[in-house]
C-alpha cells in the first residue's frame, strides 16, 4: 500500500516475508510458503478486539452506544479519505474494509463486557 496509515508503517521482520508461525497447542514451528486468507486475518483481528477490551474493561471503561459505528466510520473517513487510501485500489480497500470492522467490534466488545454485572 502506497497510501492510508499503514503505507509508511515499518515493518520489522526477524525472518523473510514468507515464513511465518504455525499455532499448534504444542510444538509451535516456523511454516512457510503459504498465505493468510481474508477469514484468517479477521479471526486474528476478532481475538485482538476481545484483548482490547478486556484490558479496557478491566480499567473500568465503558463504551456508549454508538461508539463502535463512530470508530469504523472514523477509520474509514482517515484512512481511505484523508490519508488517501482509496487510491491503492479495490484490494486494499477489503484491507481497510476489515479493520473498520476490528474498529468497531472493539467498542462492541467493550460495551457487551461493561453491560455485565461485575460479580
Amino acid at each position: 500500500m502506497r497510501f492510508g496509515s499503514f503505507a509508511s508503517e515499518p515493518v520489522e521482520r526477524l525472518f523473510r516475508g514468507h515464513f511465518r508461525h504455525e499455532d499448534q497447542p504444542v510444538h509451535e514451528r516456523m511454516e512457510y510458503d503459504t498465505a493468510r486468507s481474508e477469514d484468517e486475518y479477521w479471526q486474528k483481528l476478532a481475538r485482538y478486539a476481545v484483548l482490547w477490551a478486556t484490558e479496557r474493561a478491566a480499567k473500568g471503561k465503558s463504551a456508549a452506544a454508538g461508539r463502535a459505528s463512530a470508530a469504523a466510520f472514523a477509520y474509514l473517513l482517515e484512512n481511505l479519505v484523508l490519508r488517501l487510501g482509496v487510491l491503492d485500489g479495490p484490494r486494499t480497500w477489503r484491507f481497510h474494509r476489515l479493520h473498520a470492522r476490528y474498529a468497531a467490534l472493539k467498542y462492541l466488545k467493550l460495551r457487551a463486557m461493561s453491560a455485565q454485572p461485575s460479580g
